[in-house]
C-alpha cells in the first residue's frame, strides 16, 4: 500500500478544481491498486515532467488517465496504419 502525505489546503483546493474541470463529464471508479515499483516510478516521472511543462501540479489520477488515453490513441493509429498497409498490399500497390 502506498501512503501519500496530506497536501496543503490551497494545493488541495487547486486539485479539486482541476479535477472537476477535467473530469466533470466522466464518471469515476475508485479501486485500490498495487503497482510494481518501476511502473509507479514511471508514473511519478511523467507527473513531474508534466508539472514542469504545464507549470502547475497534476494528480496521479490525471497522469494515469493521460498515459492510458495516449496509449489508446496510439493503438488506434497503429491499427489504422496496419489496416491501410494490408489493403495496399492486397491491391498490389
Amino acid at each position: 500500500m502506498i501512503f501519500i502525505r496530506k497536501r496543503s489546503q490551497s494545493y488541495q483546493k487547486f486539485n479539486d478544481i482541476e479535477y472537476q474541470v477535467t473530469y466533470e463529464k466522466e464518471k469515476a471508479v475508485y479501486r485500490q491498486l498495487a503497482l510494481p515499483v518501476p511502473v509507479f516510478d514511471y508514473i511519478k516521472d511523467t507527473q513531474r515532467a508534466q508539472q514542469v511543462r504545464q507549470g502547475h501540479p497534476l494528480t496521479i489520477n490525471q497522469i494515469v488517465s493521460q498515459i492510458i488515453r495516449e496509449h489508446q490513441q496510439q493503438t488506434v493509429e497503429r491499427e489504422e496504419r496496419n489496416q491501410h498497409e494490408n489493403k495496399t498490399q492486397a491491391i498490389g500497390c
